[in-house]
């Protein structure tokens, strides 16, 4: 199971479902992606959900806010800090 995957309920999973994507029925098959490959990308990298907790509050106006450029720009900022 991908992170970030969504599987629609009562749906039966045979294979390997890609982050952030969305899967239903039975067989599950391929909805759609959550996001656009480049902001997937970095949500792989930046690995939130291994952050702190205090960490993660920080980001979580960040990872709610509707303008996913503006949270491409944002994570991307959180990248470069993580790995300086």
């Amino acid at each position: 199971m991908g992170d970030g995957a969504i599987i629609g309920c009562n749906s039966t999973v045979a294979k390997n479902v890609e982050p952030y994507t969305i899967v239903v029925g039975n067989p599950a098959r391929f909805v759609r992606k959550r996001f656009d490959d480049e902001l997937i990308d970095i949500l792989i990298k930046l690995q939130w959900w291994n952050l702190s907790t205090n960490e993660i509050n920080k980001l979580i106006p960040v990872l709610s806010c509707s303008n996913l450029d503006k949270v491409k720009i944002e994570l991307r900022k959180q990248l470069e800090n993580k790995f300086i």
